[in-house]
């Protein structure tokens, strides 16, 4: 069987084709995480994609807040802030902690470096852990809590609604 540098070629390739998709994967969470979609050349800080639909007005000069958003807008913003975490994308953030992870339990019990084969059935193990484990607390936890943010918001806007029609 040919090797390269003692290993076989489907291990090479596997692990070829696994730190493409950790570095890939990576980059993209970057670009996520820091623009307001992956061509955007307008990225830093506070300018994710799940939540810059959400940033508060502000003037540039003295970072005032302008009276620009209404109290339904502001009000739709803290539901698009709030729901961050259920917008991101966690297959990127599941590969990369999973490859490493499966890698490293593998290196760490075997002494050695796993063969290809054994990296990705490890790999799929722990993936499927890890998104199961996510989504449901996502389902169990997070979406209950934002259901319960929307009324509450909901009621918030009625009331001002409300108050705005009896002054009237």
């Amino acid at each position: 069987m040919a090797t390269i540098y003692g290993m076989s070629i489907l291990t090479v390739v596997l692990y070829g084709a696994f730190l493409f998709c950790i570095f890939f994967g990576a980059f993209l969470e970057y670009r996520d995480v820091n623009c307001p979609n992956i061509f955007s050349t307008n990225c830093g800080y506070g300018m994710g994609a799940a939540y810059v639909e959400a940033k508060p007005c502000t003037d540039n000069k003295n970072n005032n807040k302008n009276k620009d958003d209404s109290l339904n807008v502001l009000l739709d913003k803290i539901k698009i802030t709030a729901k961050y975490d259920i917008n991101s994308v966690y297959w990127r953030r599941i590969l990369i902690a999973a490859s490493i992870v499966s890698f490293l339990i593998l290196y760490m019990f075997s002494g050695r470096c796993p063969t290809g084969i054994e990296w990705v059935t490890a790999f799929l193990v722990t993936y499927i852990s890890f998104y199961v484990m996510i989504v449901t607390f996502q389902y169990w936890v997070a979406k209950p809590a934002l259901e319960q943010l929307d009324i509450l918001l909901d009621q918030v806007k009625e009331k001002c609604d409300d108050k705005s029609k009896s002054k009237k």
